[in-house]
């Protein structure tokens, strides 16, 4: 049977029980007015009447108690037993006290009253026709006993009682049905509630996820067991969130804030890493606030684990790049001082000038593997776009391609070292795939209030493949070290720069755009 049910039944049984209690004080009183007034006035049979009269209230009070111990499910019929009882004690009641005379014949219509609160429709109608049918029957009996016929007024009054019983009785059903139906909602919002509730505690008790709700004051007003585990606390309801453990700072003062504003942070509690998150509710009289609580130790531990795994092959890559790279200089320069001293004394300043370049290739390569493999930190300064611009294009090696600039923004708030770095990194990129010297363009602008540097070149159309691969140490490089595009991709994503490429077949940009609203200034 499910809870529904039972609970059902357990009030169906509340009910008979309080209304055998009342209809047993209400006959116990009516009983005593009548051994007051009518027993001195009455004969030796009237007083045995009154006497089987009180032994069967005594028979019918006990069988309604047995039926409500061992029948609690025949509801209904227990109801109409009750009523049609009373119908009965008061027939014989007016019997015995004057049938049409007896001032009694109320009492029928207290009865379809009383059977009106219970809401059933057909018990009250049927009470109604058995109140009409039990007093009819004792003015009768009454007059039929004695002997006596029934006043010409008798008539009228008769139809006018039981018209009165079915009248009261036909209100009451109404009554009756408008409390059915409410009864009948109230029950299915009770069993709602009661569902919700149940679910309610069962989602609680099988998350793995900790909730805690608070309330506007920050006290406990509901937490489930994953949370409890971890606070190790079993007594938490009415207690402080403060109270239960050291939250974060930034936290507590999301909760504190009248801005309602939700925030995720990560909590160290022993030896475990949390991640809590709260949130607020819209519209609630006690809960206010709810708190999430994830244990994430295991996953931090395995992007420990992955971060070293990959600096460990990150590194065992740029060795083998670096081997490969220092293999050629390093060749030409041990041919070079063995043939040396074979060669004759003029051709032996070829020679040297050789070997100078291949040690000058060896530097620039130690150079930027040391810049490459530096932590970068941003230290952002105003910087002056054409005294930057300027002093790169005077170098030897940009002297040459007769780089073209268009310049929208005269200063930028920058690392003035990175935005240097990237830009001079981009122009050789450029230099060495342009075919002309004066394809080269360095365009700096400003777009949705953020500055955009872009470095073009007229050189061939990238696939792909290519611009997967060019940002990579080693990937792609012509005459350079092979760390150039690397280290501006390196830049970029320290600084929260964007970078993108476009190429088509006739020309080719590398744009770094700041991601968030970085201070432009037009001069």
């Amino acid at each position: 049977m499910d809870k529904g049910r039972v609970a059902l039944l357990a009030e169906q049984r509340q009910r008979l029980l309080s209304l055998l209690l009342w209809r047993t004080l209400a006959s116990f009183l009516l009983l005593l007015l009548t051994r007051w007034f009518y027993w001195p006035a009455s004969d030796l049979v009237e007083q045995q009447y009154l006497m089987n009269l009180s032994l069967i209230w005594i028979s019918l009070l006990m069988i309604q108690g047995l039926l409500w111990r061992y029948f609690q499910r025949a509801f209904l019929p227990q109801l109409f037993f009750q009523f049609s009882s009373d119908l009965v004690l008061i027939a014989a009641l007016m019997f015995m006290t004057g049938g049409v005379h007896s001032p009694f014949v109320l009492l029928f219509g207290l009865v379809i009253v009383l059977a009106g609160t219970q809401a059933r429709v057909l018990l009250v109608l049927s009470i109604a026709v058995f109140a009409s049918a039990a007093y009819l029957s004792s003015v009768y009996l009454f007059s039929w006993l004695h002997a006596e016929a029934l006043p010409s007024e008798a008539t009228l009054k008769l139809l006018l009682q039981t018209s009165m019983f079915w009248l009261v009785g036909g209100v009451m059903a109404l009554i009756s049905r408008r409390h059915a139906s409410l009864m009948l909602e109230s029950h299915h919002v009770l069993q709602e509630h009661r569902d919700l509730k149940h679910l309610h505690s069962d989602l609680m008790a099988s998350m793995q996820e900790g909730i805690l709700v608070l309330d506007k004051a920050l006290k406990v007003i509901d937490c489930n067991a994953s949370f409890l585990k971890v606070l190790n606390n079993v007594a938490y309801l009415n207690k402080d969130l403060s109270l239960l453990g050291d939250f974060p700072e930034p936290l507590m003062i999301s909760l504190l804030s009248p801005k309602q504003q939700s925030i995720r942070v990560e909590w160290e509690y022993g030896e475990a890493t949390y991640l809590l998150t709260n949130g607020f509710f819209s519209q609630h009289q006690d809960a206010y606030a709810w708190l999430t609580l994830v244990d994430i130790t295991l996953l931090r531990t395995l992007e420990v684990k992955l971060a070293e795994q990959e600096r460990l092959a990150s590194l065992g890559r740029l060795s083998a790049m670096l081997a490969h790279e220092f293999r050629n200089p390093m060749q030409t320069i041990a041919q070079a001082t063995e043939l040396m001293p074979r060669l004759p004394e003029k051709s032996q300043g070829n020679m040297q000038k050789i070997v100078a370049e291949e040690v000058q290739r060896l530097n620039c390569l130690l150079t930027d593997m040391l810049d490459y493999s530096k932590p970068l930190e941003a230290t952002i300064v105003t910087v002056d776009v054409h005294s930057v611009i300027e002093s790169l294009l005077k170098q030897d090696v940009f002297l040459a391609a007769q780089v073209q600039v268009s310049l929208a923004l005269d200063y930028l708030q920058v690392d003035e070292r990175h935005w240097r770095r990237v830009l001079e990194n981009l122009l050789h990129h450029a230099i060495a795939a342009s075919p002309e010297p004066a394809s080269v363009r360095i365009i700096l602008s400003e777009e949705a209030g953020n500055w955009c540097l872009a470095v073009c070149d007229q050189g061939e159309c990238l696939s792909e493949v290519m611009r997967l691969q060019m940002f990579e140490p080693f990937g792609t490089h012509r005459g350079g070290t092979g760390l150039g595009l690397a280290t501006v991709w390196q830049i970029c994503k320290a600084d929260e720069w964007v970078l993108r490429v476009e190429s088509d077949d006739n020309m080719t940009c590398i744009r770094v755009q700041a991601q968030r609203c970085d201070e432009v200034n037009d001069g």
